[in-house]
């Protein structure tokens, strides 16, 4: 009776041990690398690189055609809204699914439990309300992207890697780890699951070029001036107010749009050895760098005709830099024809 009874609880043990495996799983053998310009082809980056993709975070911004940023009406902000314009795009280099916070809570749950069950990471964007680990005093942009690639059913966590933090001094910093699994999708606007599957031969000169000529015939071509017009508009209304709140719509602006666009594209040229399209991008860039942070200094100093000035001198900049893409494009068409 005893040797049954300790036979009993041996086998209970050995299924229980099971059991709680099967409530935790991480993602083994993964390499996460710094991002250098964006939460989110960054993050997109490092999740085909783990895969086995030979790629970079600046053609990763343009095999997802970043530069198709929106003007957010309700915030004020330039950026993305969601992720379902990336997952098209990036439909073209890789297997992928989509999900948005209209789909049933347990069947995303089960989903991305089953993902990563694959080894398959999630690419999940939210709002900062779910970016606790930030530990900013005032958030720097309203959305961010995460990479999912583990969970924990009995803590109730998901295993997360957000590398591209920005703090309030313009420091960089990244967290690995776990975060409460409610939190983190009760704040979910949708995500991306990035299949393992190499079944695509793509031709990356060509994705990119398509991906810039969509771009002049689409509606993003115009966000930036929608947002420098909101900026106008609301300079009209309450210069006191409005003075005080314009260093927290261009400064996210610079982070999440400029920087990356511009070191995007001055990288792509290196690449591709057209050192004097570089240049140009490069000169373009510095000048909206001065331009910016004169805006700031003069938006303290509640200047509002030099900050009006200096707007106007953005945009000319701006429309500088979008017909120096158009360059870019009709240069590597060439290269792609004669490939």
């Amino acid at each position: 009776m005893d040797c049954l009874y300790n036979h009993l609880e041996r086998r209970f043990k050995e299924v229980f041990f099971l059991w709680r495996l099967v409530m935790k799983k991480i993602i083994d053998n993964i390499k996460f690398e710094e991002i250098k310009y964006s939460c989110g082809y960054g993050a997109i980056n490092n999740v085909l690189n783990n895969y086995g993709y030979l790629l970079n975070e600046h053609k990763v911004y343009f095999l997802c055609g970043g530069f198709n940023f929106e003007f957010l009406e309700q915030t004020g902000h330039i950026g993305y809204s969601n992720l379902f314009n990336t997952y098209k795009i990036l439909s073209k280099i890789c297997e992928v699914s989509y999900l948005n916070k209209k789909i049933d809570y347990t069947f995303i749950e089960e989903k991305i439990k089953n993902s990563i069950d694959k080894d398959e990471m999630i690419l999940i964007y939210v709002t900062n309300k779910a970016l606790k680990h930030h530990n900013l005093k005032a958030p720097v942009y309203p959305f961010h992207m995460l990479i999912i690639y583990g969970y924990d059913t009995d803590k109730n966590t998901l295993e997360v890697a957000d590398l591209y933090i920005i703090t309030e001094t313009g420091e960089k910093q990244s967290f690995i780890g776990a975060i409460d699994k409610d939190i983190l999708l009760s704040n979910m606007v949708d995500c991306i699951f990035i299949k393992r599957l190499h079944t695509k031969n793509i031709k990356p000169t060509k994705i990119i070029c398509d991906n810039i000529k969509e771009y002049y015939q689409s509606q993003y071509i115009d966000s930036l001036y929608y947002f420098i017009k909101n900026i106008k508009i609301n300079f009209q209304k309450d210069i006191e107010q409005y003075c005080n709140q314009f260093p927290n719509f261009i400064i996210p602006a610079k982070w999440n749009i400029f920087i990356p666009f511009f070191n995007s594209s001055i990288q792509l040229c290196k690449e591709f050895n057209l050192f004097k399209l570089e240049e140009k991008f490069s000169n373009v860039y510095l000048h909206i760098n001065s331009i910016i942070l004169q805006m700031i200094k003069m938006g303290y100093k509640k200047n509002i005709s030099k900050i009006l000035e200096y707007i106007n001198i953005f945009e000319e900049y701006w429309r500088k830099a979008i017909g120096l893409l158009e360059c870019l494009r009709n240069i590597l068409e060439e290269k792609n024809d004669n490939e």
